[in-house]
Order: structure tokens, then C-alpha cells, then sequence
């Protein structure tokens, strides 16, 4: 999730807050068990912990409350794979459906992941996760938001993804208003669609 008081995830990139270069950083929930992970450290050791809160992303009056961009990892069977009753038997498993909500919330709490059924969330293995990382609750909650945008499945979808990424950047960094780094990226990623499009359909 595009959500919180954290900025980026590349590997220790919480290090960033920990050290006080930021003061506030827009990240995601796998951010939340390293940071705690260093409070209980620096506690242990008796020095001064770091405290830090996490919050949803500001919204204009007129914008969509709990609003983000959800992208998360995905299972495909490939055509003419050699065991595709099995490969959907590992998808049902991983994600918690079937009867696999169980296994799932192991694997969800062990990874930092927001599990992709409530059901897995209800169990006892997350919930202990989340009494043990109680800031992760919020991101929890913001899944269940229908505010929540996931990339659209489009033939530029990669393409998407860099370029939306790109006009965030451009926006934080000041380099372009939010409105024009949007139009901007529009028109890029219309403009690639169009000739996808256009080669298609000669």
C-alpha cells in the first residue's frame, strides 16, 4: 500500500527514520515489522527507542477518502503446463481459500503480508501477528477500503505501473504539480496504449 508515514521500499530504507534523516516517509505495511524489530533492539539495550505512528494518505476535499493504489503478487497458470490442477491447488493454498485459511495466515503473518481474504485475517496465527505489530491493523483496514485502485489490466500494464510511479515522484519532489505530473502521465501512457493498440489492428 501507498499508505503511511514511510517513503520508500527498497531493503532498509526504514533506516532512513531510525537515523533521523526523515521525519516522515510514505511506504508500506512490510516497513512496520522492521521498525519494530528495532524498537524492541533498542529497548534490550537500553537506548531510546524510536517512536513513530502511521497514518493514511491526506485526501483533497474533493478526493476519495482511504483512497491508494493495491498491488500485490500474482499466481498465473501457464498454457500447457504439465500439472495445472496442482499449480491451482498451490494457489488456493497460498492465498487462503479452499479451506487453506489456516496455512495462509502462518505464511501472511511470517511474510508481513495483508492476506487477501478477511477470512484469513480473522484467524488465529494473524491476529496474533497483529497484536504483536498493532500498527499493521491500519493497513488492514485500508485493504477493506473500496477506495483502494488496484493497476489496471492492460496491455501497458508494466509500463503503468513505472509511469504513475514517476508522476508521484515528480509530484513529492516538486517538480511538477500533482494535476500536471498526472496529465503528463496520462498522455504518456495513452500515447504507449494507442500504439500497442495500433499495431494490433494494422
Amino acid at each position: 500500500f501507498r499508505h503511511g508515514l514511510f517513503r520508500s521500499r527498497e531493503a532498509g530504507a526504514g533506516s532512513m527514520l531510525l537515523d533521523g534523516r526523515y521525519s516522515a516517509m510514505m511506504d508500506g505495511q512490510w516497513r512496520v515489522s522492521e521498525l519494530d524489530s528495532a524498537i524492541q533492539q533498542a529497548e534490550s539495550t537500553g537506548n531510546k527507542p524510536l517512536q513513530y505512528a502511521v497514518a493514511p494518505l491526506p485526501h483533497p476535499q474533493t478526493g476519495r477518502e482511504n483512497a491508494g493504489w493495491v498491488n500485490g503478487n500474482f499466481f498465473i497458470v501457464p498454457k500447457g503446463c504439465k500439472n495445472p490442477a496442482g499449480a491451482w491447488a498451490f494457489m488456493k493454498f497460498w492465498s487462503g481459500f479452499g479451506g487453506h485459511e489456516a496455512e495462509a495466515a502462518k505464511s501472511a503473518a511470517s511474510g508481513g503480508w495483508v492476506p487477501a481474504s478477511k477470512h484469513v485475517v480473522e484467524q488465529p496465527a494473524f491476529q496474533q501477528y497483529l497484536d504483536q505489530h498493532p500498527k499493521f491493523r491500519l493497513f488492514v483496514k485500508l485493504a477493506e477500503s473500496p477506495n483502494q485502485i488496484p493497476t489496471p489490466a492492460v496491455p501497458v500494464q508494466a509500463f503503468f505501473y513505472e509511469r504513475v510511479n514517476r508522476a508521484a515522484e515528480e509530484a513529492l519532489t516538486l517538480q511538477k504539480s500533482p494535476q500536471a505530473a498526472l496529465d503528463s502521465a496520462t498522455a504518456d501512457i495513452q500515447n504507449r496504449l494507442d500504439a500497442i493498440r495500433n499495431r494490433s489492428n494494422p
